[in-house]
């Protein structure tokens, strides 16, 4: 079938075990809902593995500092997230490409990079993503204002390492 992509249908599973959890959560116990968290993800690591953009973006989501249901994440990893963001991004995935950004921003997983962080939330916000947008537009601001001296357009330089 045209437009398939490997690791759709483990993304498709993925997702919606993920909203039967999220709809029936007050219904569940805490050991249903921990074997339905297991069954989504270990199918969306199935998708992130394939090669399914919007999976890797989630699995990067799943080892960020926030948890569920107001629990601690025991699978807090900065550098799993960094990973599978860089994977998403690669692949033109906006909202991934905002989340890298931050990550380089605060050094979440990877060493701190101001320039990078600048590129990547401007080319979030070529994608589509409002939040990128938001982002850039404040650390842009914060740029111009920090007594570095650098020139703001030293900061201009696109992820693919190309000035602009």
């Amino acid at each position: 079938m045209i437009g398939r992509m490997k690791g759709d249908k483990a993304f498709r599973q993925a997702r919606e075990l993920n909203r039967e959890l999220y709809a029936r959560h007050e219904q569940l116990s805490d050991e249903q809902k921990r074997e339905m968290y297991a069954g989504y993800l270990t199918l969306l690591k199935k998708a992130a593995y394939a090669g399914h953009p919007e999976a890797q973006f989630q699995l990067g989501q799943q080892y960020e500092d926030i948890g569920y249901w107001g629990m601690n994440n025991p699978m807090y990893n900065p550098k799993k997230s960094f990973y599978w963001y860089t994977k998403a991004c690669a692949a033109n995935v906006a909202e991934a490409c905002n989340s890298l950004a931050s990550a380089y921003e605060t050094g979440a997983g990877c060493k701190k990079d101001i320039k990078t962080a600048l590129a990547l939330y401007k080319r979030a916000t070529e994608l589509g993503c409002k939040h990128a947008s938001r982002n850039y537009k404040l650390m842009l601001k914060q740029v111009r204002k920090s007594s570095r001296g650098d020139s703001p357009s030293t900061f201009f330089i696109s992820y693919s390492g190309k000035s602009e």
